[in-house]
């Protein structure tokens, strides 16, 4: 059996930008919002407004860890201030039944950015890397304790930022820019 939901919008300028789904809730990327449904249930949730729905300015990852609550993080770029980034946990009880329930936290991080061009979460949703509108500068923020961890210098020329992702354990972080250049950097101690 084939299930669906049908989203209807305002206006035509509301398009999705991107979909994420992960066990129990599926995101909805639109150009100023994010809509949360429950995926077992095909219901909705919630919303997150101020969303700047840009490719490259929303991030999602999600825990793994079978001793933790399983959550998903998603971080976006706010629309109204380009130097706040908003952080989203969703949360998710252990249970399997379609009655399980999703609660969800938020909380604003203020970069020394004044404008931002790429965000990513790590795998294991430990750190996000926010990179410059000019692709020079990348900062490191715990997402337990929501300050900066490190300071990346990528180079001093201004580059387009085509991918940033987190090795599968969060101990390294990889960079491809427009000037064909592959940057990887360590996040742990023992790895410098």
């Amino acid at each position: 059996q084939i299930a669906s939901i049908k989203l209807r919008f305002d206006d035509d300028t509301d398009r999705v930008h991107k979909l994420y789904a992960n066990c129990k809730a599926l995101f909805v990327v639109l150009k100023h919002k994010i809509m949360l449904f429950n995926i077992l249930t095909l219901s909705y949730i919630t919303t997150f407004e101020d969303v700047n729905g840009e490719d490259n300015l929303v991030s999602f990852g999600a825990t793994r860890e079978t001793h933790l609550t399983p959550h998903i993080t998603v971080a976006y770029v706010s629309n109204l201030n380009p130097k706040i980034i908003k952080i989203n946990k969703v949360n998710f009880d252990k249970k399997t039944s379609e009655n399980s329930s999703i609660l969800y936290s938020q909380h604003i991080l203020n970069t020394d950015f004044d404008s931002i061009q790429f965000l990513s979460v790590s795998s294991k949703c430990k750190f996000l890397a926010v990179v410059c509108e000019s692709g020079e500068k990348i900062n490191i923020y715990s997402l337990r304790s929501y300050k900066a961890r490190k300071y990346l210098w990528r180079g001093y020329a201004r580059v387009i930022i085509s991918d940033v992702i987190f090795d599968n354990e969060d101990k390294f972080l990889c960079l491809l820019s427009s000037k064909k250049t592959f940057h990887i950097y360590p996040l742990l101690r023992k790895y410098l």
